[in-house]
Order: C-alpha cells, then sequence, then structure tokens
C-alpha cells in the first residue's frame, strides 16, 4: 500500500502559492517555446538559508543565479540522455526534474520552462550533452530545492498543516551514529512522515523530517528545521575524524538515505 499524506486545504493552498512564485512564462499562443525563466523569476525564488551554521562546500559559494544566467540553455540539443551519466548523476537530475527512472529522454526547453530548479539541472549539462557538471548540480539543488518543493517555512506551521507529532507519543529515543547525539524519533505510515529531534541536553538542535508520496516522481523529501523552528538548508553531521561538520540539506541528506527509501536507514 502506497504511503499517503493528507494534509490540511490550507497547506495545499500554501504550496501553490509558493510554486507560483517558481513558475515559469506561460508558452507563446503561437506555438513557440516560452523563453528562459528572467532574473526577476529567480527573485521570486527565495534560497534556504543556513542558519547560524556555515557552509563550506560547493554549495556556499557565492553568485549562483549569475552562474546560472551565463549559461546559454538554448544553444544545448533539444533532447538530452542521462544514459551517459554516471548513476549518482541521474539521481540527482531525476530528482531536481521531479521525473521517474523510467525517463531517460529529457525535452530541454520543457525541463528549463518548468521553473529554476529543473532550469538549473539542464544548465549544468556540458554545450554537446554529453556529461554534467556535478558541483554546478549540487548548487542549483541547494538554491532553489526549498522554493520548488513549497515546504512550511517554520516548524510550528509544519505541524499545524501536515503531522503534529509532539501530540503522539515518541516511537523512541536512540543514539544517533550520525548526529553523536541522541535522537527522538517519531514515524507516521499514515502521514507519510517521519520525523527526528536532535537533542542536545534539554535542547532541541534540530529537526530533520522525510516525507514520502509528495513527488511525482516518488521519491522522498527532506526538511531541516533549526532550532529556532526556521526552515534551513544545512545541518550538523557528526565528523569521521572527531567534531562535527556541516552539510548541506538536501544533498548530505540524499548522499546518507538516497532518495527511494521510506524507511529511513539506522539513526
Amino acid at each position: 500500500m502506497r504511503l499517503v499524506i493528507r494534509p490540511a486545504t490550507v497547506l495545499a493552498l500554501s504550496l501553490a502559492l509558493s510554486l507560483a512564485s517558481c513558475a515559469p512564462a506561460a508558452p507563446d499562443p503561437d506555438g513557440e517555446p516560452a523563453p528562459a525563466p528572467r532574473a526577476d523569476a529567480l527573485d521570486d525564488c527565495a534560497a534556504l538559508g543556513p542558519g547560524s551554521l556555515t557552509l563550506t562546500g560547493v554549495e556556499a559559494e557565492a553568485d549562483f543565479d549569475a552562474a546560472l544566467l551565463a549559461v546559454d540553455v538554448e544553444a544545448l540539443p533539444r533532447q538530452l540522455s542521462l544514459s551517459r551519466l554516471s548513476a549518482f548523476q541521474q539521481l540527482l537530475v531525476r530528482y531536481m526534474l521531479d521525473v521517474p527512472e523510467s525517463i531517460d529522454t529529457i525535452d530541454t526547453r520543457a525541463a528549463v520552462d518548468a521553473g529554476p530548479l529543473s532550469w538549473a539541472a539542464m544548465a549544468a549539462f556540458s554545450p554537446d550533452g554529453a556529461s554534467v557538471d556535478t558541483a554546478f548540480l549540487r548548487r542549483g539543488l541547494h538554491r532553489f530545492y526549498g522554493c520548488a518543493r513549497g515546504f512550511p517555512p517554520t516548524l510550528a506551521e509544519f505541524q499545524a498543516l501536515v503531522f503534529d507529532y509532539r501530540a503522539e507519543p515518541a516511537a523512541q529515543v536512540v543514539q544517533s551514529t550520525v548526529k553523536n547525539l541522541p535522537r527522538r524519533i517519531w514515524r507516521s505510515a499514515e502521514r507519510g512522515a517521519f520525523v527526528a529531534e536532535t537533542l542536545l541536553g534539554d535542547v532541541v538542535r534540530e529537526t530533520e523530517i522525510i516525507l514520502t508520496d509528495r513527488r511525482r516522481d516518488g521519491r522522498i523529501d527532506f526538511l531541516e528545521y533549526n532550532q529556532g523552528g526556521i526552515l534551513v538548508g544545512a545541518s550538523t553531521f557528526a565528523a569521521a575524524t572527531g567534531g562535527q561538520a556541516v552539510g548541506a540539506v538536501p544533498f548530505a541528506c540524499i548522499s546518507c538515505h538516497g532518495t527511494n527509501s521510506v524507511t529511513p536507514p539506522p539513526p
């Protein structure tokens, strides 16, 4: 049985308004392809900040919008095959395009017109369409993921509109290897939501959420709320060398969980 989230009507309206801000211009009535989204479309698509954390990976590089606008996506081949890419590159491109694994050939213009996230995926391809710049993909995913998915901007809104997990007993408290701290876990198959609070003493340092069955491609989504309950694009993890490291969300989440698993791996 597929897991189905049934959020309140107000959430659907909220997401529709959010996605509308990222939507491309309508196609020309004469049948000509719509132009690539303009700079003002990017301005309307707010990026998720790192909160109080400091990113150090490729996602921390500045001026992605300028880099995106500098790419002549109209010069790309009209059809692009994903079969030339590595398995992980295919995963990232399909995730950004929200298309299932069965789709191998991408219509470039349709993808560019679909919104900034899929536009960024197309802009990562080489001029001949034979390869992609993985760092560019990661930067585009980080820049536009929050806008494209339209998540509630605060944890309080998530609880009110999607899953009030605090109203239910926690499934368990575990010692997390990826956080090197205790985690309080809730799971709701009915709502397709998996919630993990990282505990630093009596303080919830961050709340991380996996959502299922909300995407056309059938994959899972990742949400990160910081200590203040604000939706952010970064999280803290235990480093293999000791101490802590900051990773970009959702890329760090995808690297651990993949994009298809409904049941999270060991904490």
